[in-house]
């Protein structure tokens, strides 16, 4: 069995020539354009939030040219749909027929992990604050730092803020989640530093 996605978001994927980018991010973009063409979508969201510095003119909105040209899907091959959306209102704005569906299957890619993919509007907090269940994969996210993770299925099941499950009677291998790890006003999750060993271990 395969997943249908109504919708794919793919945060901060600036253009991999951006000084602010990571130089590995380009063979980030090729694995997660690789993957993506395996699943079935049609719609995506390309949630590109300000980048850079706007003082140095380096601010930017753009989505990587790589990617927006060679996105494909395993149902639709290339002709699927992508907007620029930067909230959850800008999604039902460009795809109408979303705000009708009661449960939807988002599939939320991009960079930078524990950062905008988390926190950022069309982030993984912004779909579970609406009661949405959300899907991700390893080889659709990215992290900031020196080399890359050992593991990134570590990193999803010690996620310090959401209890992800993986997708174990799908191909797609995807992990999902729609709760929160802790009741954040009486609870603190852990540091940051506790929890990177389990990318590195």
């Amino acid at each position: 069995m395969k997943n249908d996605f109504d919708l794919v978001v793919l945060v901060d994927c600036w253009p991999s020539d951006h000084p602010d980018v990571q130089d590995e991010c380009k063979y980030f973009y090729q694995r997660l354009v690789s993957k993506l063409s395996t699943m079935n979508f049609k719609y995506v969201a390309l949630a590109t939030y300000e980048g850079g510095n706007p003082l140095e003119g380096t601010d930017t909105f753009e989505t990587d040219p790589y990617i927006i040209q060679s996105l494909k899907s395993a149902s639709e091959g290339p002709h699927v749909y992508t907007k620029h959306c930067l909230t959850i209102q800008d999604v039902y704005k460009n795809f109408p027929h979303l705000h009708t569906e009661k449960n939807l299957k988002i599939l939320v890619g991009g960079q930078s992990w524990w950062a905008c993919l988390h926190w950022r509007p069309l982030g993984f907090f912004g779909w579970v604050n609406q009661n949405q269940v959300v899907h991700s994969h390893p080889d659709l996210v990215y992290t900031e730092g020196k080399r890359p993770p050992t593991s990134f299925d570590k990193g999803f099941e010690n996620d310090p803020y959401f209890k992800w499950q993986r997708e174990t009677n799908c191909v797609d291998h995807t992990y999902w989640t729609e709760e929160l790890r802790y009741d954040f006003p009486s609870d603190k999750p852990p540091h940051r530093d506790e929890y990177l060993k389990y990318l590195y271990m």
